[in-house]
């Protein structure tokens, strides 16, 4: 099958939304909603084909020992 023949199973995929806090959002300025707004139609589009959703949160304890 050609790459463009072949389709995604919705029900065995997901949507990994990654990296989207304030600190690392807030540095696309004035670009930000041309971020923001594709996501979100990415977002509405996979569950409106009953794909999964799942948001990555990352966070670190004080002092962030876990970072290098």
């Amino acid at each position: 099958m050609a790459a463009a023949e072949q389709r995604i199973d919705a029900a065995r995929a997901a949507l990994l939304v990654m990296d989207v806090q304030q600190g690392i959002v807030a540095r696309f300025g004035e670009a930000e909603s041309a971020l923001l707004q594709p996501l979100s139609d990415a977002i509405a589009t996979a569950r409106e084909a009953g794909a999964l959703v799942v948001y990555v949160r990352v966070a670190f304890r004080a002092g962030a020992p876990e970072s290098s």
